[in-house]
């Protein structure tokens, strides 16, 4: 530099020079929505150059270039069906409804899922049924043979697959067995049966009733052939016994050898033997009468031949207390006092 020292000579001034080039880089950003870079929102995904004003260590500028990939939240809708309640991301439903969830970093990217539940709610279905049957009824492959109420849990039997309760109001009914026992007081007699079902009576002259304990006045002493029927709409039966009116009227009581009349044992529970010997041979009825008066098991007339003569009484049925067996013949009659037990 000429005359550029102090004092007017010249000067000679060595530089050592360091050229620097501005500093070029790249990033790569993902983000969810929108982004912010050097203080600019960003939307969309896009390439991004930014030049830093002296931003690199020795001053220089620096250019950096941005790859912004922009994620959206991930919007999705499902259909969900079930019987009584759902729960869904931990929260019980039980009634049909459309729901929304957000799911925070669900999605593939790490960004938020929104998901739209069409939920249906179905309930278990209840119907009620009433079933008559003779004798048994099968239902759902169980048998029954009492009347009851019957609660079956059909699992998944309705049309929308949920469970299906029915109720079956089950009545049995059995066949018909005809059973009467009667209370003779002369020419009245009143029969005695507790039967549910229809009941047709033939008193044998010429009369009859549909009643359940029919009171009926005979105009003439004699045996009577008395039917009772009962139906029901699982059959019928009917039973036919011998009533004799008035017949032990001035009759006298026969005893000793002219009979022989045992009845054993005594105390009876299941079974009673009747044994008697004729001296001749005689048409006999036969007949247990209860405290109440009623003829509670009778043997119509019958022929019996002389000598010994043995009967077989089931009495299971009979209700234990006191009885009275009689023997009625043309010529007299014969009575044994019984007792049933246990």
């Amino acid at each position: 530099l000429i005359g550029a020292s102090s004092l007017g000579c010249d000067s000679i001034v060595t530089t050592n020079l360091s050229v620097y080039s501005t500093v070029y880089s790249e990033q790569n950003i993902s983000s969810c929505g929108n982004a912010m870079i050097n203080g600019n929102t960003y939307a969309s995904s896009q390439v991004i150059n930014d030049t830093l004003i002296g931003a690199s260590s020795l001053g220089c500028d620096s250019v950096v270039t941005t790859n912004l990939s922009i994620y959206s939240t991930v919007y999705s809708e499902q259909n969900i069906s079930s019987c009584d309640y759902a729960i869904i991301n931990g929260n019980t439903y039980a009634s049909s409804q459309v729901i929304n969830d957000t799911l925070f970093g669900a999605s593939i990217f790490g960004c938020d899922s929104v998901v739209t539940t069409n939920l249906s709610i179905y309930s278990t279905v209840y119907s009620e049924q009433s079933i008559s049957s003779c004798g048994s009824a099968i239902i759902n492959g169980n048998t029954y043979t009492s009347s009851q109420i019957v609660n079956d849990t059909l699992f998944g039997a309705s049309i929308f697959g949920c469970d299906s309760v029915m109720k079956t109001n089950l009545e049995i009914v059995n066949n018909p067995i005809a059973f009467f026992t009667t209370e003779i007081n002369n020419y009245e007699v009143r029969f005695l049966n507790s039967s549910p079902n229809d009941l047709l009576w033939n008193f044998g002259d010429n009369n009859f009733s549909n009643l359940n304990n029919p009171l009926h006045l005979y105009n003439n002493s004699g045996m009577y052939n008395v039917c009772l029927s009962e139906t029901n709409y699982c059959g019928s039966d009917t039973l036919c016994q011998t009533v004799i009116v008035d017949m032990a009227v001035d009759k006298k009581e026969i005893q000793g050898d002219q009979i022989r009349f045992t009845a054993y044992p005594n105390p009876f529970k299941d079974k009673l033997v009747v044994k008697f010997h004729l001296l001749e041979p005689k048409i006999i009825y036969v007949s247990l009468v209860n405290s109440f008066g009623s003829s509670v098991l009778v043997i119509p007339y019958k022929y019996y031949p002389i000598g010994d003569n043995s009967l077989n009484l089931n009495t299971i049925k009979l209700e234990n207390g006191p009885y009275l067996l009689q023997l009625i013949m043309e010529d007299g009659y014969a009575i044994k006092k019984t007792l049933k037990v246990e």
